[in-house]
């Protein structure tokens, strides 16, 4: 599109030039108008190309930094979470999982596709690797409550807390560089 609204800009001067000199020596009014109304056509594209490129950039640097601070904030209440476990009971983790996670893990997944766009394929997989081990850890404490094991929930509740800090700090590492 960019292209096409500069070759509209390029004809419409090159031709608006042509007629503005006139062929015969003189103005040709019509020819001139049209050549005027096609770079204006022309430069009106570039300008609405332009604005969809700025929004689409500011678009991803706000899901960066949404991915950011959901897996931040993954990371440190799973922590806590952590540090807490011995004073919850087994069968209401899946309800302090629900109540505390739910809402960040959606965010991220919603907004994910933005460390491909910003930063590469490489970077997408690193965190993305943590991030979804994280989560079936994360899910597998969930599961671990509601059936009332306690030893393997702590287990895995300690995974998941390891790969959320990790993703964290692969996504500092690329937004630091």
């Amino acid at each position: 599109m960019k292209f096409f609204g500069f070759l509209l800009v390029a004809v419409g001067f090159l031709a608006g030039a042509y007629y503005l000199t006139g062929a015969r020596g003189s103005v040709i009014g019509t020819g001139f108008a049209i050549s005027f109304a096609i770079a204006i056509v022309g430069i009106v594209i570039l300008r609405v190309v332009t604005r969809k490129r700025k929004g689409a950039k500011e678009k991803v640097i706000s899901e960066v930094k949404t991915v950011e601070q959901c897996i931040s904030r993954l990371a440190e209440g799973v922590d806590k979470l952590e540090k807490e476990k011995d004073t919850i009971d087994v069968y209401d983790l899946s309800k302090e999982i629900d109540d505390r996670f739910n809402e960040d893990l959606e965010r991220f997944v919603d907004a994910r596709e933005s460390i491909a766009i910003a930063f590469g394929l490489n970077a997408y997989a690193s965190v993305m690797s943590h991030f979804a081990a994280g989560e079936r850890y994360l899910n597998r404490v969930w599961s671990c409550s509601v059936d009332g094991y306690i030893d393997e929930a702590h287990i895995y509740l300690g995974r998941a807390r390891d790969q959320f800090v990790e993703g964290h700090t692969e996504l500092k590492k690329l937004t630091l560089s």
